[in-house]
């Protein structure tokens, strides 16, 4: 499905965020009436809509429109973290950015964005590199980082993951067909 991409560092992640929500801005200010706001994360209901399995976990979400109803620009640097429970505390490390970079995209009211967490098996990493093998129930969507409280899904079953940074998931975030 997704295998092989290369992982960027949360770092590059949140500057690669801090740019996309910096050209969203100025697309806004620049005089493009037309270009719909940022998407936030009030915007979306998140659903987990697939599993696969080779190795690697890889799961699927669909970010459902649901909000004010109009269009909003998304970009596919945002955050994501597994929980304990649907609203509860993170569990292991963010996810990390795929190494593939869409441009931002338009999500129409009604649409959706599809989300793909490749959650690597904790028993592929040396014990010190995983730290404790922890349990999600959950997973949380941040669309902006500065207080936004996120949108919450529940997993239709647990999943296992490392502690430390290891062990944390990629994603891979792409309009909806």
């Amino acid at each position: 499905m997704h295998g092989g991409h290369a992982r960027i560092t949360a770092a590059v992640g949140a500057a690669a965020l801090a740019a996309a929500a910096a050209l969203v801005g100025g697309a806004a200010h620049a005089g493009e009436e037309d270009q719909p706001r940022p998407c936030r994360s009030d915007d979306f209901q998140v659903t987990e809509t697939d599993w696969d399995a080779a190795g690697t976990l890889y799961i699927e979400f669909r970010l459902d429109r649901t909000g004010d109803g109009g269009p909003c620009l998304m970009s596919d640097r945002f955050g994501v973290h597994w929980t304990d429970v649907p609203a509860g505390q993170r569990v292991g490390e963010w996810a990390r950015y795929s190494d593939e970079i869409r441009d931002p995209w338009v999500v129409p009211g009604g649409g959706y964005a599809l989300l793909t967490l490749a959650q690597p098996n904790p028993d592929d990493f040396d014990p010190q590199d995983c730290g404790e093998v922890l349990t999600a129930t959950g997973i949380t969507v941040y669309q902006d980082f500065h207080d936004d409280p996120g949108v919450h899904g529940e997993l239709t079953a647990p999943v296992r993951v490392c502690e430390l940074e290891a062990g944390a998931p990629t994603m891979f975030a792409a309009p909806g067909e």
